[in-house]
Formats: C-alpha cells, structure tokens, sequence
C-alpha cells in the first residue's frame, strides 16, 4: 500500500490523494452478500421465486434466481449474463404467468440501462440480448413488470425538460418486447411511477407526483379503449401538508385493486391502503396498525392479499382475506427500517418477508407464532447474514475509535493509535446498536440504542481509553427511542435522540449533568439526524415535518441563549445527514431531490440557509459527514449508481466552494459500492471510515 499527500491548505491548492484502505477480519461482511429484490408465493404446482443479485468481494454483480419449496430453504441458480462489457446485470422486479417468469432490471453499459430475462424451466433463465429489443433500447428506468391474464407489461419512467413520459412495454412470453403505450405529463409536474398491476383489460398504475407546491401520491387508470385517466386524489388523502405517496398495487381476479402507500396525519407517515373493484372508483380504507409506517409491496395470494412495509419499528405485515378488511402479523421489530426494502409473499399457509439495505437482504419465514430466518446456505451462500459497516469515527488523545455493526450484526468497535494499525474491541452486548461516536476531554461516548423485546431503549456507552466500555441506560426502564449523533460544547457533551410522542417521532437533546444524563430540551417532531456545536453555537437538525413538502428542519442555541422554539425550515425535497459549526458559519450536508449533493450554509443564526451544489447528479453523489477542519470544513460520501459507487471526499476553506480529493485515487475507485459515512482528522492524518465491496466495513486512512 502506498501512502500519499493530502494537501488540505485551500481548495486552490486541493491535490489528489493516495489513500490506504485497511485490511481486518473483523470488517469482512462475508465473501458474498445477497440482495434479494423481489418474491413470489408458491402456488398452482410451481415454487416459491425470488430474484436479485450476489456481489462478490470485487464488488461484481451475478444475477440470481432462488426457488424454494417451503420457502425456507431456497436453492441459488445463476441467471445468464446480459452481455453488458461490465460485470453489474441484476434484476429489480418479477411475475409470472402460469410456467413462465419474467424479470426485469438494470445492465451497465457506460452507464445504467434496462435488463430483461425469462424463464420457462425451474432454475433457467434466458437473457433478452437482441440490441434492437425497445425495452433494451429504453432511455428511462424499469419500474416495475406484471403479469396480466393477457400476458406481461412492463412500465418505465423517464424524466424529461418538458415533464415525465410514462411508457407501458408488453411481452406475450418475456423473450420479446415491443411499446404499447405511451403517457406524458407536462413540466413543472414531474411523476415517479412506482407499480403498476393489471386485470384483463385494464391497468391500474400508482405513484407519486412532485411539482413546487409539494409532494402527493396518484393513481392511473388505463384502459382499451378510454385511455389515461387520473384517479382525483383529493377525496383518497393523497393531497395537502406533508408526504403522501402510493408505492405498491395488485389486483385480484374476485376482489378487485389493493393499493398500498402512506398519508400524512399530524406529523407522521400513516401506512394506508386504497380499494377499488374495477380500478375506477377508489375508496381509501382505515388507517393499518403499525404506529408511524408506509407500505411498500403488495402480492396476491391463494387467500387474499398479503402486504408488507417499513415502520420507525421494524418490518411490517398484514393480510387480507378480501382486499378490505386488513389486520396485522406480529414480525420482528428491529428498530426503524426507513430507507430498506421491504417485500412479502405467501402460498396461503405461509409467509415470506424480506428486509433489503445496503448491506444485503435478510428474509424470514414465520412458523407458528415464531418468525425464523430463511437466508442461510447453500442457497444464500454469504460467510455471514449481513454486510459490515461503519457509521462513525473519533479521536482523542493519540487514539482513534470507530463504531458500527459487524457482518453478524452485532456491536463493531475498532480502535487505532496511528490509523495504519486497528484492533477491535469487545462490546459484548447482542442488543446494542451503534450510530454515533464523539470525544470530549478525553474520553469516548458512543451514542446508540439497545433492542428489548422488539423495542429500541435510548443507550450510551463511555470509556477514557477505547477498549473497555461502561454502559448507560439501555434497560427496559429506560426511555424508548434512539441516541443518533453528539456534540462536544464549552460546558460539556450533548446529544441527540429521537423519541415517540403523541403524533409521530420527537426530536429531544439531552446533557450529562454530574455523570447523570437527562433531557433538556423538547425541540418538536422529526426524525433526528445530526447535531454540532462550535462558535455560533449548537444546532440540531431533522427529517420531516408538518409543512407542505419540507424535509428538513434545524433548531439553533445561540451562545449564552435558549434553544429557538420555532425551527428554520432549511429545504424541501432533500436528505441531510449531518452539520459542522466553524469560524465561517454552520454547514449542514446531504442530498436533493436531483440526487446531487449540496451543502447549506449559514455565516452566523437568524441569517438565511444558503444552498451549494457540491456533486453532480450524474452519477448520484451524497454527502454522509462533515466535521470542521480549523477554519474550514471536511466532509465525506459516495458517487455513483445503483452497480458502482465511489468513495468520496471533500474540502473547503469556507464552507461554499468545494474541492473533491481522492478523486482519483485507486482505493477510492475500488469496483462495486464505496462510500465514507464518518470522517474525523487527527494530527495531519484524516480517517475515513465506512463500506466498501462485497457489505465490508471500510476504513481508509491518508496523511499530507
């Protein structure tokens, strides 16, 4: 390994780096990790199927089928080979009629493009290969594919200046496609088609749709003749503050359309289904149990439906005998599931649900009352049930710690003195989860939560020198809810949680007071996200809220002042990770909805938020962490698509322009997914730690 310069003096003198990137057992997430992405119940004679991908430790994707015929133990067969020149085919959605199954997903061919196979045999898959095939030749994204009494259709989505273009591509068998119908909407409306399902004749598709005034899930309806018609959404709560959407419909030969999504109530996402007989007329059911969730997928099943979805708990599932009357199925609460995939399905007696992240898939099967895991070999051949990963870094007195999960799932600390030598160190705890990790006078806290009996209890965890740790809180007396970031003040360390209240999630701030931590300030509903402390103060930041379409929200505590009451509404539409306060002004860093990766910055509280646009959208660029770097800022990311992503870092003197280093360093263009998640610089050394390859924790490390 070489290790090179990283100049960090101005964003003018910005130079590539050569990073080092350490090797350990402790942060292999497995030779293989698997991402299932779609599944089928078994039924009429023919197996359970699920279909995604393998991702070996070179980051190489091999598209894979799995069958089953209990839906507990599953066998692995390989799907052909696109002929795309790189190793990244891996298909996203499956249906099948009768012996026949059709899949569609992704191929990278300079960049991503539309995939396609079919299956006529158990086990063997066929890749449409012909260059000329319309769905291969797609500009736009496969969004979902469905199985109709005619036969398959597929539906893409593809953006353009003048609004969205809505594209229905039919198959008789999967080995061909041709267009059968095309739908555009009008700028500065843009749509994103998330499902589609369809009777005879008749489809009915869902979604959501954005414009400057917010964010509100539709429903279309298609038929031969008539054609497009949108479904009002104003009467099914698909309109006004907040974030609704419909992510997911089936349809039934006897009971008609379910769709399945979330409305907004208070300031809360409230999972939500939609019935129609005939796809015309719709009528929005009672709210589903579950607390704050959303569905994400609905199948048809022998008895009914079965659906499934992510909640602020863990996984949900509920099944229905006729499409109206819902109830729910007790699953295993794992703490939030916000931004996995979640799918279910069932062969009538049994159900199936699979929970989907960066770090792979896990699936359960439930016998009796008891859910058990139905991912292991030989035909989920991973070393190890889950991908590694890092979420943060720290440093103290010469010594660095990192936290974060190991391919076990289970609690990974990692210490180093030097940054080129690491050792783990034990946290014997099954239950913990660590998110967040800060030094204050010497001394480490780790901020997390533990899971007990399906819940998540606010926890932390301290220790002067990194290897032993003293556990606070965590018991099942202790408040309900999760630690998620820390700062470091003039008067002593804060942090941050996020706790249930009356109407959805609470953002609170808690302080040590004599070794004792309480809470000391109530802020207001959101999912908490980031906080930091420096010159201007602390600020605190969020997710969601109760305004139309917002999606983050910041409170401030000036020095020597009180928490704000009312929060700045920063952006709508974005993801924030987490913020950094310097001489400069307070930086907050993230995402829009363009998926480019911007900063928001501040000089000083009470002025304006202001935007910069960091990364560009092509490829996707996001920004994870930013600390201060003397008086300017470091910060750190990734940059890629679904099949490539890159390590990323940056610097800037004064928190507007922004230089990105390493950026083209080997290490950080390492094949497959790499993406720093924590930064954090010691002496003139800067650690980055995150994921990289096949689900393994990383940690890269560079000195000037």
């Amino acid at each position: 390994m070489l290790l090179g310069v990283l100049l960090l003096t101005s964003v003018s003198q910005a130079a590539p780096a050569t990073l080092m990137r350490i090797e350990h057992d402790a942060l292999q997430g497995g030779g293989q990790v698997v991402y299932v992405l779609d599944v089928l119940g078994g039924e009429a004679g023919q197996p359970w199927l699920a279909v995604g991908w393998l991702v070996d430790s070179d980051g190489n994707r091999a598209p894979s089928a799995w069958t089953s015929n209990d839906g507990a133990t599953w066998s692995r067969s390989a799907m052909e080979a696109t002929g795309s020149p790189e190793a990244r085919d891996g298909p996203y959605f499956v249906a099948r009629r009768g012996n026949v199954a059709v899949a569609v997903g992704e191929r990278f061919d300079t960049r991503p493009r539309p995939a396609a196979w079919w299956s006529t045999t158990p086990n063997v898959w066929n890749a449409v290969k012909d260059p000329t095939d319309v769905l291969l030749t797609y500009e736009g994204e496969i969004q979902d594919v469905a199985a109709t009494p005619n036969g398959f259709y597929a539906l893409g989505n593809h953006d353009t200046d003048f609004g969205t273009v809505i594209t229905f591509f039919y198959s008789a068998d999967g080995r061909t496609w041709r267009r059968h119908s095309v739908h555009s909407t009008r700028a500065p409306e843009y749509v994103r088609t998330l499902a589609l399902a369809g009777s005879a004749d008749r489809f009915v598709v869902v979604g959501i749709t954005s414009n400057q005034a917010g964010t509100d899930g539709r429903i279309w309806t298609y038929a031969d003749p008539g054609g497009w018609v949108r479904v009002d959404p104003s009467p099914l709560g698909l309109v006004g503050p907040g974030f609704e959407n419909v992510g997911a419909v089936a349809w039934h030969p006897t009971l008609g359309f379910v769709a399945g999504g979330a409305t907004w109530s208070g300031n809360a996402e409230i999972p939500t289904l939609w019935h129609s007989s005939t796809g015309e007329t719709w009528e929005r059911l009672p709210p589903l149990e579950g607390g704050v969730a959303a569905v994400h997928h609905i199948a048809v099943v022998p008895a009914g439906f079965v659906a499934a979805g992510s909640s602020n708990a863990g996984p949900r599932v509920w099944r229905s005998s006729d499409g109206r009357n819902w109830f729910s199925v007790p699953t295993v609460l794992t703490g939030t599931t916000a931004g996995k995939r979640i799918g279910a399905a069932s062969d009538g007696t049994k159900i199936v649900y699979v929970v989907t992240a960066d770090t792979g898939s896990q699936m359960f099967h439930r016998v009796g009352n008891e859910w058990l895991r139905a991912d292991r070999g030989p035909g989920f051949p991973s070393s190890k049930p889950r991908g590694a990963l890092l979420l943060d870094v720290a440093a103290a007195r010469g010594r660095i710690v990192a936290v974060g999960s190991d391919g076990n799932g289970k609690p990974l600390i990692m210490t180093s003195r030097s940054g080129a030598s690491w050792t783990r160190a034990a946290l014997p705890d099954g239950a913990a989860q660590l998110l967040a990790i800060s030094a204050y006078r010497g001394t480490f806290t780790i901020a997390g939560w533990r899971l007990l009996r399906g819940r998540a209890h606010l926890a932390l965890w301290t220790s002067r020198t990194g290897t032993a740790w003293r556990r606070i809180g965590g018991s099942r007396n202790d408040p309900v809810g999760a630690f998620v970031d820390l700062a470091a003040t003039s008067t002593g360390l804060l942090a941050l949680a996020f706790e249930p209240g009356q109407r959805g999630l609470l953002t609170t701030v808690w302080a040590s007071r004599r070794g004792v931590w309480q809470p000391v300030a109530e802020l207001g509903p959101g999912i908490a996200t980031g906080l930091c402390a420096g010159p201007h103060g602390v600020v605190a930041v969020a997710a969601a809220t109760q305004e139309p379409g917002t999606r983050i929200k910041v409170w401030s505590r000036p020095p020597g002042k009180q928490w704000s009451v009312q929060p700045d509404v920063v952006a709508s539409r974005a993801a924030v990770s987490r913020c950094a306060d310097g001489p400069n002004g307070t930086v907050l860093v993230g995402s829009d909805e363009t998926f480019a990766a911007v900063t928001w910055k501040r000089t000083r509280p009470g002025e304006r938020w202001v935007k910069s646009v960091v990364g560009s959208s092509a490829p996707r660029t996001e920004i994870l962490d930013v600390i201060r770097d003397g008086p300017g800022f470091l910060a750190t990311g990734t940059s890629g698509g679904r099949g490539q992503a890159d390590l990323a870092i940056w610097w800037s003197s004064d928190g507007d322009r922004w230089a990105r280093l390493a950026e083209a360093d080997p290490i950080s263009l390492e094949a497959g997914y790499q993406a720093g998640v924590g930064i954090v610089k010691i002496h003139d050394s800067v650690v980055v730690v995150g994921q990289h390859g096949a689900g393994n924790a990383g940690i890269w490390t560079g000195t000037p």
